[in-house]
């Protein structure tokens, strides 16, 4: 070989070798770099933008007239997995009411959850929360009677009528935005709760013990995603709410089950 091709050869080893290592072949590894254009675009539709790159797993909805504006998974729904993140917001009391009760007359028909029209053994308590930090506390701790509101008397009510509980779930005519809730539960009783519930009318108790959080058997939740209004099974993964789309109908009254309770004079 001359030395004329000996020194086009070294000089055709010194271009390759840097151009393999910007390649990451020189370093030990065997796969392609991405461009950093690429990283960003998945980065604004697939993971949550404000100040961390978190891989988003599965759809999210982002609950927009919330502080902070805070994510919550969506679960077993028919969107991909990188569906993103679908914008969502508490309804108005009026607009909520309106949902759940979407008839006239004393005992309108009501859109609720199918789950909760059940003939099991069970009864219902519907309340209205603000923030998903109470919510997260009863899927946490469940009932506690030292979170309801100081005019109960530290007492959580409950019914065995689904209608009863959902009346307390929504404000009538109110524009303040909030999360209606019904909970479905076992029965409390003696052995349950060591303390019996007492009848206070026709279709209500009350209890003076906490529900504990195993003894829950649905926390659904009324908001709007994507502009549907809609119910949603709360339940946590990794210590997070998430949202699971819950099938429901609109019941007439007389396809709605109501439960009558065994209730103690004694405690």
């Amino acid at each position: 070989m001359t030395m004329k091709k000996l020194l086009v050869l070294s000089l055709l080893c010194l271009c390759v070798a840097p151009s393999y290592a910007q390649k990451n072949f020189w370093r030990g590894l065997t796969h392609w770099t991405k461009p950093a254009a690429f990283n960003t675009k998945i980065e604004s539709t697939l993971f949550r933008a404000r100040g961390r790159n978190v891989p988003l797993a599965g759809p999210h909805i982002q609950i927009t007239n919330l502080p902070n504006q805070p994510l919550v998974k969506l679960g077993a729904t028919d969107l991909p997995q990188d569906a993103g993140i679908l914008p969502a917001r508490l309804l108005t009391g009026d607009e909520s009411h309106q949902i759940l009760f979407p008839g006239e007359g004393f005992f309108p028909p009501m859109y609720v959850p199918v789950a909760l029209n059940t003939q099991e053994e069970v009864v219902y308590r519907g309340l209205k929360l603000y923030n998903l930090q109470d919510l997260q506390n009863i899927l946490n701790k469940g009932l506690q009677y030292n979170k309801v509101s100081d005019d109960m008397d530290k007492k959580i009510y409950f019914s065995g009528t689904l209608r009863r509980a959902a009346r307390y779930a929504v404000e009538y005519d109110s524009p303040q935005n909030e999360l209606p809730v019904l909970v479905k539960f076992i029965v409390p009783n003696k052995d349950l709760l060591n303390a019996s519930p007492y009848v206070l009318g026709w279709d209500y108790y009350y209890t003076l013990r906490n529900i504990p959080a195993g003894h829950i058997q649905d926390v659904m939740v009324l908001l709007e995603v994507n502009g549907k209004p809609g119910w949603y099974k709360a339940v946590l993964e990794d210590g997070k709410p998430v949202f699971i789309p819950a099938p429901s109908q609109v019941f007439k009254e007389e396809e709605l089950i109501e439960h009558d309770l065994v209730v103690y004079d004694d405690y």
